[in-house]
């Protein structure tokens, strides 16, 4: 009777289903559906913040920041084993196996991804070309954000600059000449296309870009790229904003306390010129939080690092050395 059964629900099955099954899902949004209002383009463009500062998981919001920093001659970290991966960077000699670069790596080129998908598609989108610009020149400052990072701790790397393709599983390392070529346009790019004040103070405007240009340019004139040229348009750029402070709203607080308060009223200051929010309660930026440089046991910190004995002695007396 078990086989009968069986085989009689099969027949009922078959002769039932003579349609093709089409659905509709809800809790999945299609790239076509996203980019059919500013409201999409905007949510995909919260995507590429995102993994910039998500947590252990990706980017900027652990130690894996202060490890990249650590070649300075500025900081160091003492001599616990835990420590190990903090003094590869310290001593430029870093493993491949190095878990604190991964996170960097991770979260600029997710950063990227969404960035390509901005950039290829927020022309199609209809709705006020103001805010719609804007959102592309974020996309541009993003990737070209990402990008300096990642050539600067890599040297030689992927290029990618469209939507996923299998072509790019074999897809090769780009120079870092090229990469800073792509730096040097998406920045002119998004300088056209963002307006002067950030929308939010947790985002970006054309004087970010300009910002960021300077720094690109000034780092192009040292190695790998070498090109001397490259330091007088540093300095225009820098120049360019500088003189421009009170357009972008920048400028440097009064009292220099104010950055280090460690509260909320250290957020969003003049200083800021790109800053990336974190939140405890939201999951991410929890190691950056004070513990990591703050001395144990004096503060109960971590000790993760402290400055270089020569930095500091050499440091000029004054203000900014007491604190």
């Amino acid at each position: 009777m078990r086989k009968i059964f069986t085989m009689g629900a099969v027949l009922v099955a078959l002769t039932a289903c003579n349609k093709e099954l089409k659905e509709t899902p809800k809790s999945l949004v299609t790239n076509e559906a996203i980019f059919e209002s500013v409201q999409g383009l905007q949510n995909v463009l919260n995507g590429a913040y995102q993994p910039l500062k998500n947590g252990y998981a990706s980017g900027f919001g652990t130690a894996a920041l202060n490890a990249v920093l650590m070649g300075g001659d500025d900081i160091t970290t003492h001599q616990a084993s835990n420590k190990q991966e903090l003094r590869e960077m310290d001593q430029f000699a870093v493993n491949a196996t190095n878990s604190r670069l991964s996170a960097i790596w991770l979260g600029c080129y997710k950063s990227i991804q969404n960035a390509n998908n901005i950039i290829s598609n927020y022309k199609k989108v209809s709705g006020d070309p103001t805010v719609i610009n804007q959102i592309g020149g974020e996309a541009y400052f993003l990737r070209a954000f990402s990008y300096f990072w990642l050539v600067r701790l890599w040297g030689n790397i992927p290029v990618i600059t469209t939507n996923y393709d299998v072509k790019l599983l074999s897809v090769e390392k780009s120079t870092p000449q090229k990469v800073y070529e792509l730096i040097e346009a998406d920045l002119k790019q998004a300088e056209l296309l963002m307006g002067n004040l950030k929308p939010t103070t947790s985002r970006v405007n054309a004087g970010s870009a300009k910002a960021l240009l300077a720094e690109v340019y000034l780092t192009e004139g040292g190695y790998p790229v070498t090109d001397g040229s490259k330091y007088a348009l540093a300095a225009a750029k820098a120049k360019e904003v500088i003189d421009n402070k009170a357009k972008y709203g920048f400028d440097l607080v009064a009292d220099l306390t104010n950055l280090w308060t460690g509260t909320t009223a250290s957020n969003h200051t003049t200083e800021d010129v790109f800053a990336l929010q974190f939140c405890n309660s939201c999951g991410n930026g929890v190691a950056l939080y004070g513990k990591s440089s703050m001395p144990d046991p004096e503060e109960s910190g971590w000790s993760d690092y402290f400055s270089e004995i020569n930095f500091f002695n050499n440091f000029p007396a004054g203000k900014r050395k007491d604190i």
